[in-house]
């Protein structure tokens, strides 16, 4: 959003005028002495990403190429789960490899955070879930879901795995049970966290709720100071809808003032935009 420049203000050449004289055609602002209201902070610009030496790339490119064979899968892990074992074990080596490697590719990140779960803590649950699981993601509608995934650059890992949950997730339940689904969904947050430390997933959303998703630190701090009265109006219309039908005409004429509180917010929320 575009900003009058602060120019210095133009010199009086004229003879000084006496103290307590005003020129009679000098008008006075009357918002002067008034505080200027305080506008959200702007972001910061993005920090550019750090780059890799030719030499670091090339160890990474070693490390990494004997666990790649596996082709890892943003649901299901790896193409065929029934080799977890052997991709778990190369996986360990992939680790040991890149210990001196002081610079990470941003994908290799999230990689290493869903191999780290589903060798790890996610292991004995995969190893339920991971037959149906292959079968679901071996259908079309999914199959679409996940090229749409690799399709995204790493910088937008956040809003990737929010878009492949959304897809993939009804299928996957629908299909294999909820024990599956939380399964995945608690793999691909591993990913997306593993990037993005900020990122909210769509199950972690809290309803009814205004906040930023993929935003950086700045950009929620500007959307946590506009959103607390529109949070606020949202949590009292919760309130005045408990009780249910009967309960809200009671309340009717409770909701005058909230609906007008909504549309005073209208034009506020526009400026908001605006910063973001």
């Amino acid at each position: 959003m575009a900003r009058a420049l602060n120019t210095a203000a133009p010199v009086d050449t004229s003879s000084p005028k006496p103290a307590g004289e005003r020129p009679s055609n000098e008008t006075v602002d009357s918002s002067a002495s008034m505080a200027a209201p305080m506008a959200p902070p702007q972001p910061s610009p993005p920090q550019p990403p750090v780059s890799c030496t030719p030499v670091q790339q090339k160890k990474f490119e070693v490390c990494v190429r004997p666990l790649t064979a596996f082709q890892p899968h943003p649901l299901s892990v790896i193409k065929m789960p029934r080799q977890i074992d052997e991709a778990c074990e190369e996986f360990k080596k992939f680790q040991a490899c890149v210990a001196d490697v002081t610079c990470h590719p941003l994908w290799a990140k999230g990689m290493t955070a869903m191999f780290s779960y589903a060798c790890g803590e996610g292991s004995e649950g995969y190893k339920k879930v991971r037959q149906c699981l292959r079968k679901v993601v071996a259908e079309d509608t999914v199959k679409e879901c996940v090229t749409t995934f690799s399709r995204g650059a790493p910088t937008q890992a956040c809003l990737s795995a929010n878009a492949l949950l959304t897809c993939a997730i009804a299928p996957i339940q629908t299909e294999c049970g909820e024990e599956t689904s939380d399964w995945v969904l608690k793999y691909v947050t591993k990913f997306a966290t593993a990037i993005d430390p900020r990122c909210k997933l769509a199950s972690q959303l809290p309803i009814g709720k205004v906040i930023g998703v993929g935003c950086s630190a700045d950009e929620e701090a500007i959307i946590d100071h506009c959103a607390a009265p529109l949070n606020d109006i949202g949590s009292r219309l919760e309130e005045l809808f408990q009780g249910g039908l009967q309960a809200m005409i009671k309340n009717v004429n409770s909701l005058a003032p909230v609906f007008a509180g909504g549309c005073n917010l209208t034009g506020e929320s526009r400026k908001v935009r605006d910063f973001l």
